[in-house]
């Protein structure tokens, strides 16, 4: 891919994160403001808010770890799919329940936030997806996301005030807890923007990509060529691995999935494992 449209490309998915950090944060901003009064007034203690709380925090710090050793093998646009999603869930659920035991539960995915400028799993993820941003663009970048965020969240905080003010024009206005519906709605916004991210936002391993492209040119062709200077393209067919010749159907199947290696970790391993699969039929058939 050429340079400038490589940039687009991720310029495009730079924009995606943006206006998904703004819906995010004015959601955020929104429920900082309502969510202590809105969990008070739904009998719950002191006590009980102050521990809800403390389970988002808690929640925030274990999902960012999970985020951080799981990102990169699920996948990044896969994960911040799930995330997105459960953030709509999660809010829902503080919506609509008065068990503190389940609230609890929930604040435990570390997807509320107890401030604007959320700092959990879903900002973990999109750190290093703009990550991918050129070096000399990347402080910009970082700078424009947290701006972003205060700003966006600043306005949700400022909207708070809009269930009190439907109330006194509208006696059945929902209470406070009904409007963190707007979450799964917010949710549902973010999911529609983020279905545009492209692959630029993954992770390529291309020291890894370069070892199963090795492992499969053995498997292809023999020990033979792996020697220095032995041209791969011109191995003779008496030094080929015979059960690698045209046609065979696994061989087929490792071949195509380690044309995606450079893009799918996944496939990757699954071409790994198909290999040595046959590897472990071949020495098996050798014995009998």
């Amino acid at each position: 891919m050429p340079g400038g449209s490589q940039e687009s490309t991720i310029e495009r998915d730079l924009r995606h994160i943006l206006w998904v950090q703004a819906i995010r944060a004015a959601l955020y901003g929104f429920g900082t403001v309502v969510l202590g009064t809105a969990l008070a007034d739904s009998g719950l203690s002191d006590t009980q808010v102050g521990l809800v709380f403390t389970a988002m925090l808690a929640g925030m710090a274990l999902a960012t770890v999970a985020v951080g050793a799981l990102g990169d093998r699920i996948g990044r646009r896969r994960l911040y799919t799930v995330l997105l999603v459960a953030l709509g869930v999660v809010g829902g659920a503080f919506a609509l329940t008065d068990s503190f035991v389940v609230l609890i539960l929930f604040a435990l995915t570390g997807l509320m936030s107890t401030d604007a400028n959320e700092s959990g799993p879903i900002t973990s993820l999109e750190h290093a997806m703009i990550g991918q941003a050129s070096e000399a663009s990347r402080v910009h970048v970082f700078g424009r996301y947290n701006a972003v965020a205060y700003l966006a969240g600043a306005l949700g905080a400022l909207s708070a005030g809009g269930p009190a003010f439907m109330r006194g024009i509208w006696a059945g206005a929902p209470n406070d807890q009904r409007w963190l519906l707007l979450f799964p709605l917010g949710a549902l916004a973010c999911l529609v923007v983020a279905r545009s991210l492209s692959s630029e936002v993954e992770v390529v391993d291309q020291a890894h990509a370069g070892s199963v492209a090795q492992e499969l040119d053995r498997f292809r062709l023999g020990d033979r060529a792996m020697e220095p200077g032995v041209d791969r393209d011109r191995v003779p067919d008496e030094h080929r691995n015979p059960n690698a010749r045209d046609g065979a159907p696994n061989v087929v199947v490792v071949e195509d999935l380690a044309r995606l290696a450079n893009h799918l970790p996944l496939f990757r391993r699954v071409a790994l494992l198909l290999h040595r699969a046959r590897e472990r039929d071949d020495v098996a058939g050798d014995r009998l």
